[in-house]
């Protein structure tokens, strides 16, 4: 059994990033009726975050009962609430299976609308990841 995380990403832990916009012009307006709780639970970016197995099936399980949320990055949060599990951030690092721990940092990008963009996005990364703006992990 490996010790994954069971979500992990970037994760809204502070209340500010949990309020749900309560202004019907907002471009993510959420109704008290959709959901009336003060604060959304704890919710990892939309950007990019990496689900288990064990929390997808319990996941899969949740989402027929569960009130439809239009932002997908909450509806996953509200799972992971649901099936108690903790959403963990941890620099964006990936996992090293031997060591137990996060290693190398991983960029995400939104945007990319061609295949030469994401090879200079990449060549980006190792320049950066060579100048060791992300610290020491080689």
């Amino acid at each position: 059994r490996h010790n994954y995380p069971g979500y992990w990403g970037y994760c809204m832990f502070d209340d500010i990033y949990r309020l749900p916009y309560r202004d019907p012009d907002h471009k993510y307006f959420v109704s008290n009726e959709t959901w009336p709780e003060e604060y959304f639970p704890v919710w990892a970016q939309g950007m990019g975050f990496v689900l288990s197995r064990s929390f997808t099936r319990c996941a899969l399980d949740f989402f027929p009962t569960m009130k439809f949320m239009t932002m997908e990055d909450v509806s996953i949060g509200i799972a992971a609430e649901h099936c108690q599990v903790p959403c963990q951030s941890d620099e964006w690092h990936s996992w090293d299976d031997n060591e137990k721990r996060f290693t190398a940092p991983l960029r995400v990008e939104h945007g990319i609308k061609a295949s030469g963009e994401m090879l200079f996005k990449h060549w980006d990364n190792m320049r950066i990841l060579k100048r060791g703006e992300f610290g020491d992990f080689v």
